[in-house]
């Protein structure tokens, strides 16, 4: 089953590619994920394990609205995270090897990325 697959890999995701940080934004009025359940269930765990994340909690936002709600800190949130993650290997350079091309795949992601981000 597709949607079971997808699953697993989302919740053992850090587990699968431990070098691999994750970042989670998330809310405590999310209707679809709430909070707690994403405390308890995905962040312990991860602290349990000792595994690399960074967890941004806003309030008052609602599922996926946070950077609406909170565009200077949100995309200082995201840039940060990606700054710390630029030290960090590719899967696509462990597994085929061709770094000048996952670089410029990076460079082209960062640039969409901040053009993204931009507050209008």
């Amino acid at each position: 089953n597709q949607r079971n697959l997808g699953w697993i890999f989302c919740r053992d995701h850090y587990q699968q590619f431990p070098s691999i940080p994750e970042l989670f934004i998330y809310s405590d009025k999310d209707y679809y994920l709430p909070s707690a359940y994403l405390e308890k269930e995905v962040l312990e765990v991860r602290k349990k394990d000792g595994a690399d994340f960074t967890a941004v909690k806003f309030k008052g936002s609602a599922h996926v609205a946070h950077i609406r709600h909170f565009q200077e800190e949100y995309k200082k949130q995201v840039l940060s995270f990606i700054n710390v993650s630029k030290t960090v290997k590719s899967v696509r350079e462990k597994q085929w090897g061709d770094e000048e091309a996952v670089e410029q795949k990076t460079e082209k992601r960062e640039g969409y990325l901040e053009h993204s981000l931009q507050t209008n």
